[in-house]
């Protein structure tokens, strides 16, 4: 694998490869999925969240377990449409605004190949979505009742 390699971890193709360990995808996959990608080499993980990109707690757990690593986890929504908004508080999960999974794969591979860190990586996915859905005052006085 070249340092390039990412992985994309899509639960559907979970549910077709192993039958006999299998997750219904809206409730989340086996999380030691995540483990033994980074264990073959991926230096970062774009997974295909549910709805919004929502992850299971083991998945979210995992992630956690990674960024402490240094591997970054980006969660990628799976409607063709929509997106995969970043939570009010920056976690160990990045979230992928409105890229897909390609562009999200294709993106944390230059992330990587750039050595960014972790908070360099994070301001290129959300950076943006961030602002326009909490900063400005108008957002504030919603969320925080000022």
């Amino acid at each position: 694998m070249s340092s390039l390699s990412g992985v994309i971890v899509n639960t559907s193709y979970i549910l077709l490869s192993d039958p006999p360990n299998t997750d219904i995808p809206s409730e989340g996959f086996d999380a030691t999925l995540m483990k033994a990608a980074v264990s073959n080499g991926a230096k970062g993980l774009v997974i295909f969240g549910p709805g919004a990109g929502s992850l299971s707690p083991s998945a979210r757990s995992a992630a956690t377990e990674l960024f402490a690593q240094g591997i970054p986890t980006v969660v990628v929504a799976r409607p063709v449409t929509g997106a995969a908004p970043p939570g009010i508080e920056k976690g160990s999960v990045f979230s992928s605004g409105y890229l897909n999974g390609d562009n999200s794969r294709i993106l944390l591979q230059l992330c990587i190949n750039a050595k960014m860190g972790l908070s360099e990586i994070r301001n290129v996915f959300e950076s943006g979505l961030r602002e326009v859905i909490y900063g400005g005052w108008v957002n504030e006085m919603a969320y925080y009742g000022v």
